[in-house]
């Protein structure tokens, strides 16, 4: 490359072209919908608690029945993860 051609490449307005930020775009907010979302959210607590509601009272007449069969598995299966889970935590505090 000879001198002449390095000139040409001006590092200075190079350099300024690329510190400049992008064009920011003007924020907006619009409390147009607001109460429509405020109902759907409602909603949709209501309708997610009424079928937990429901899971709950199935449950109580299983066991006041004495129809329910927990799973022996499963509750291994989840003791042994709350004991993984308690010895993580115990080692990242332990750092």
């Amino acid at each position: 490359m000879k001198i002449d051609q390095i000139n040409a490449l001006d590092p200075v307005a190079t350099t300024t072209k690329a510190a400049q930020p992008p064009a920011r775009t003007k924020d907006k907010v619009s409390l147009a919908n607001s109460e429509e979302l405020e109902k759907a959210i409602t909603n949709a607590r209501l309708a997610s608690g009424a079928g937990r509601t429901a899971q709950l009272n199935a449950l109580e007449a299983q066991i006041r029945n004495g129809t329910f069969q927990p799973s022996p598995s499963r509750i291994a299966e989840k003791l042994l993860s709350s004991a993984e889970t308690d010895a993580q935590l115990l080692a990242l505090l332990k750092r």
